[in-house]
């Protein structure tokens, strides 16, 4: 390890020494192109929706090997974190199954509402993520109530060259846990035909922080994408992709007196087919039909020890397991009515199942471990056997109506079938059926103010109907004993967004300022006063208020800055309290100078957030921080053969070591990462 830090600072100086390049993040020189916000593509300056986009080039140059992490590098994101590898996305104070995380624009998240688990995809799989920040209902349906987060993975770039065979090679190395990955993508083209296979690795020990080892943190695993596409014709294509995923001994410290807690597997396996026809005729711009399928299994093995029960002790030993399986498709067209007007229309099903087994044997000891009870162990699964299906049709229009004015609207009706069969020790002891309709809309405007300036409004009215796990769950969870609730009542939202956008050849900048009211608001509630017991219920209302900004400025060709800062309020108007895990003022500044040549780059940011004292009878209140990071790269393709693209990367992430806890963390009793180098190399053959 001491080789490896003498080896980055090395790297560090000679990169210093350098010019650098701004091809990596908040200048966004790539095609400014997003999918998410309209279901077709359309200039990111020109959606009604407030939407980011993050490249490739910036998720691999962040140094990041977290979803969570590269997102929160965007105003107004944030993550729940239970671990390094545990996570979710947090959208303006809203997360879990608030959030819609889509992958190639497909609803294949079967893992995501039970805890922070895995992610959805290997960031060294991801081409570029698109993010819409708000309701998305209308669109997306159920799920869609905080925003949405579509993952768009590799795929083979477009080439007029009838024949083509090329690949991508890379490996990162981390110091905080001794992550060590690698990844190799090859694509192939003959004809009208292509096909591309990316493969990544990952393994990584635990994770390092000022208070020492974080334990329950290693994990290894591997993911496969295998991707091939056929030209039927010049404007139509079809499209097949599998995806798997095997991972093994993945921790999560789940507590402090987990002695052991991993997944000794987790996986999945997932297939898609698509069809594109682009376009039909004059009026027919867009034609589309998907159909997917996914299923995943994984076990759960943990030993807690000596958990504090009055005078005497509890140790548990816990070994779960679940299979789950969703697939569904869809149909979308968009209409060119008029030479200012497209209008999409189409039709979402999907169905999920969920099938789970438990074994939990738990202990009465004394402080010196003998055994003062030893009742029979639990044999009753989590959760029945489940499951939820759906179906929607929405429509949205999409109008022109004079030179500086766009309108919006849109119109979905979603209806939810969710099922529990009568399974003894669990919430439902006989059969269960629940019903869920209702609809979303939205009334959006683009006023463009000058060449460079956009002024944006948005109505929207959501509609998000309670999870399996919200409904059904019973059993230890990351946050203690947590129960479920068949009596919930589906969630409805208003939401009122105003934004001003800004953008020059060196300027580029955004503000939005947003209020979301819902209404049977679903939170976790603390059933006793240890706060080790919680259960699922509506709250009356809610009501979340907050404000984002983000800019970049091109000084000159070899100086640049960038800055953002993001702030939410989230309340309980019923009861006058504050909602739990709302995060705090929080943002990140940096200055980056690069070079005409491209060939070298460096950046230094730094990321801050308040003290968060808001917060709920189940929370802890957290401190304030800043943490400074430090990005470099350089182009070694002119040092050693011009026909053979090698680049490097440098990182040191937490640069002073700073000892602190990120309140969106589930690990409230111990501190957050310290200093991390990562060491990137990837090239092209």
């Amino acid at each position: 390890m001491i080789r490896f830090f003498k080896t980055c600072t090395i790297i560090a100086f000679i990169l210093a020494s350098g010019s650098v390049p701004a091809r990596d993040t908040l200048t966004y020189e790539f095609p400014r192109i997003i999918v998410t916000a309209n279901r077709y593509e359309k200039q990111l300056f020109e959606t009604h929706l407030p939407a980011g986009l993050i490249h490739e080039a910036r998720i691999w140059n962040s140094g990041y090997t977290g979803l969570g992490d590269i997102l929160r590098t965007e105003a107004g994101i944030s993550q729940t974190q239970t671990g390094p590898w545990s996570e979710k996305p947090v959208i303006r104070g809203l997360s879990g199954a608030h959030v819609l995380t889509l992958v190639d624009g497909l609803k294949l998240n079967v893992l995501r509402e039970y805890g922070d688990h895995a992610p959805l995809v290997d960031v060294d799989q991801i081409e570029r993520i698109e993010i819409i920040r708000g309701p998305a209902s209308v669109l997306y349906g159920s799920e869609a109530v905080a925003g949405v987060v579509n993952i768009i993975t590799k795929s083979v770039h477009a080439s007029p060259e009838r024949m083509l065979l090329k690949s991508q090679f890379g490996t990162r190395m981390a110091s905080v846990n001794n992550q060590w990955s690698q990844f190799l993508r090859v694509e192939g083209k003959y004809g009208k035909s292509d096909l591309m296979l990316n493969v990544t690795h990952r393994r990584a020990g635990d994770v390092e922080t000022p208070s020492g080892p974080l334990n329950n943190t290693a994990f290894s695993g591997m993911t496969a994408d295998l991707k091939l596409g056929f030209h039927i014709k010049a404007e139509q294509r079809l499209s097949l992709s599998g995806h798997l995923t095997r991972m093994d001994n993945v921790g999560i410290p789940i507590n402090p007196y987990a002695k052991e807690a991993a997944f000794s597997m987790y996986d999945k396996n997932r297939l898609h087919a698509r069809y594109f026809w682009l376009p039909v005729n004059k009026r027919i711009t867009h034609l589309e039909f998907g159909t997917y399928h996914e299923t995943g299994e994984r076990a759960f093995d943990a030993l807690i020890y000596h958990v504090p029960k009055g005078p005497l002790y509890v140790n548990n030993k816990l070994n779960a397991h679940r299979d789950v399986m969703t697939s569904g498709g869809n149909f979308q067209i968009t209409l060119k009515l008029f030479d200012s007007n497209l209008l999409t229309g189409g039709i979402d099903i999907f169905q999920e199942k969920d099938k789970t087994r438990r074994i939990a044997d738990a202990q009465v000891v004394d402080a010196r471990d003998q055994v003062k009870a030893d009742p029979p162990a639990d044999l009753s699964p989590p959760t029945p056997n489940s499951g939820r299906a759906g179906a929607a049709g929405f429509m949205e229009d999409d109008w022109q109506i004079m030179s500086w004015l766009s309108l919006n609207s849109g119109f979905r009706f979603d209806a939810l079938v969710s099922e529990a069969r009568g399974t003894a020790g669990t919430l439902t002891e006989s059969d269960l059926q629940k019903t869920d309709r209702d609809f979303s809309g939205n009334l959006g405007a683009v006023i463009r103010l000058s060449p460079a300036s956009r002024f944006t409004i948005n109505l929207g009215r959501s509609f998000r109907a309670p999870s399996l796990q919200e409904r059904f769950f019973r059993g230890t969870a990351q946050v203690g004993f947590l129960e479920g609730n068949p009596a919930l009542q589906s969630e409805t939202g208003f939401s009122l967004d105003f934004g001003f956008r800004w953008k020059t050849s060196r300027l580029e900048s955004w503000l939005n300022v947003f209020q979301n009211s819902l209404n049977n608001f679903i939170v976790m509630k603390p059933a006793s006063a240890a706060n080790d017991t919680f259960f699922y219920d509506n709250v009356g209302h809610a009501v979340l208020r907050g404000i984002e900004w983000q800019a970049a400025w091109r000084i000159d060709t070899h100086w640049s800055v960038y800055a953002n800062a993001a702030y939410t309020r989230g309340r309980d108007t019923g009861l006058s309290e504050d909602l739990p895990k709302i995060p705090p003022l929080n943002g990140r500044s940096g200055v980056r100078f690069e070079n005409t040549a491209g060939n070298r780059w460096i950046s230094i940011s730094g990321e801050f957030a308040a003290a968060q004292n808001r917060v709920t009878d189940n929370e802890l209140p957290t401190d304030g921080y800043m943490l400074l990071d430090l990005d470099s790269g350089l182009n070694l393709q002119s040092l050693i053969d011009p026909g053979f693209p090698l680049f490097v990367t440098f990182n040191i992430h937490n640069l002073m070591d700073k000892k602190y806890r990120d309140h969106m963390s589930n690990v409230t009793w111990w501190s957050a990462p310290g200093r991390n180098f990562i060491l990137g190399i990837r090239g092209n053959f």
